[in-house]
C-alpha cells in the first residue's frame, strides 16, 4: 500500500520515539501532500530530486542530501518534473527526548524544544555533518523495519546521536526563524480556516466558489493561493481532503466502497475510486483487505 501525507497537524501519536515513512514518488505528481505538525521531521534522498516547499519557499534537495522541516512549518514536495524520487521520513518530537532532570537536558535540545533555536532547511552533501547523519537515519530506517526486541531504546538512542552529530558541527543551528513572515502567518490561518470549514462540509456538493467564499476570496485569488501554499489545483486539494477521510472509514467502519464514495462528497463511484487508486496507490477494496484479513 503506498504511504502518503495528508492535511494533519501531526502524523505522530507519541507512543513510539520515532516515525518513519519510507516511499518513492511512482506516477504521482505529489511526494509529500501539504500538511504541519509540531514534530520535527527529517528527510532524506534516497534517489532523485526533491522539490520541497516550506512556508511556500522552495528548497531543492538532490539524492544523499537531508531537509529537516521545523515544528508547525507548512510544507509539501515533489519530484522533480519526469522523475522518480525515493525518500526515507522520519518524525520525532524533541520533547519525547527531553529528561525530566533538567540538569540532563543538553542546552542545545532545550533551545530547540522551546524554539530558540532552528535546524537548517538542508543538509547538503559537501556539509561535515551530512554523512555521519544519513548513516544514522540509515540505522534507524533499518531498526524500525525489523523492529528487534527493545528496539525502541535503540532507535532512541540513535536519536541522540544524531543530535549530538547536529550539535557538535559548528554554526549548524540558526537563531533566526527563517520564513514564517506575517505574510504566510496569514495565510496559513487562512488554510486552517478552509479546513475547519471541510470538516464540516466535505460531505455535501461543494463548488469551487464556496470554497473561495469560506475564506472571502475571490475565485481567481483563491485558485493561487491554494495552488501556492498546497502545490495542488482546488479541485485536487478538495478531493485529497474527502479521500483521506474516505481511507478513515475504509479503516474504521463496515460501510460499503459506495456508502463511502456518497459520504465523502462523491457522486460518481468510478470516479471516487479512480481518484482512490492515484492517491493511495490501490483500489479502496484493497486498501481495507489488511483489516479484513487480521
Amino acid at each position: 500500500m503506498k504511504n502518503t501525507y495528508i492535511y494533519e497537524q501531526t502524523h505522530y501519536d507519541g507512543i513510539y520515539p520515532v516515525y518513519i515513512w519510507n516511499f518513492g514518488s511512482g506516477s504521482s505528481d505529489h511526494l509529500i501532500y501539504c500538511n504541519w505538525h509540531k514534530e520535527i521531521e527529517l528527510i532524506y534522498i534516497k534517489e532523485g530530486t526533491l522539490c520541497l516547499y516550506i512556508d511556500e519557499k522552495p528548497v531543492t534537495l538532490q539524492k544523499g542530501e537531508i531537509g529537516i522541516v521545523n515544528s508547525n512549518r507548512m510544507h509539501y514536495g515533489h519530484p522533480s518534473p519526469g522523475t522518480f524520487c525515493d525518500v526515507t521520513v522520519v518524525l520525532f518530537d524533541l520533547q519525547q527526548l527531553l529528561s525530566v532532570e533538567k540538569h540532563m537536558n543538553e542546552r542545545h535540545l532545550k533551545a530547540l524544544a522551546h524554539q530558540e533555536l532552528w535546524f537548517p532547511s538542508r543538509i547538503g552533501a559537501d556539509m561535515p555533518s551530512c554523512s555521519a547523519a544519513v548513516h544514522i537515519l540509515e540505522h534507524i530506517s533499518r531498526y524500525w523495519e525489523s523492529r528487534p526486541p527493545a528496539y525502541e531504546l535503540k532507535i532512541k538512542s540513535l536519536l541522540f546521536d544524531l543530535l549530538f552529530v547536529f550539535s557538535s558541527t559548528e554554526h549548524f543551528f540558526t537563531q533566526e526563524y527563517e520564513w514564517g513572515t506575517p505574510k504566510s502567518l496569514e495565510k496559513k490561518e487562512k488554510l486552517m480556516n478552509l479546513i475547519q470549514f471541510l470538516e464540516i462540509h466535505y460531505s455535501e456538493k461543494l463548488t469551487i466558489s464556496q470554497l473561495a467564499d469560506a475564506v472571502y476570496m475571490s475565485s481567481d485569488t483563491f485558485y493561487k493561493f491554494i495552488t501556492s501554499m498546497t502545490g495542488s489545483s482546488p479541485v485536487a486539494f478538495l478531493n485529497q481532503f474527502r479521500l483521506t477521510r474516505a481511507a478513515e472509514l475504509l479503516q474504521n467502519t463496515g460501510a460499503s466502497v459506495t456508502e463511502i464514495c456518497f459520504q465523502t462528497g462523491f457522486s460518481n463511484v468510478s470516479y471516487f475510486i479512480r481518484c482512490f487508486c492515484n492517491f493511495y496507490g490501490c483500489t479502496p477494496g484493497r486498501y481495507r483487505s489488511p483489516r479484513q484479513e487480521s
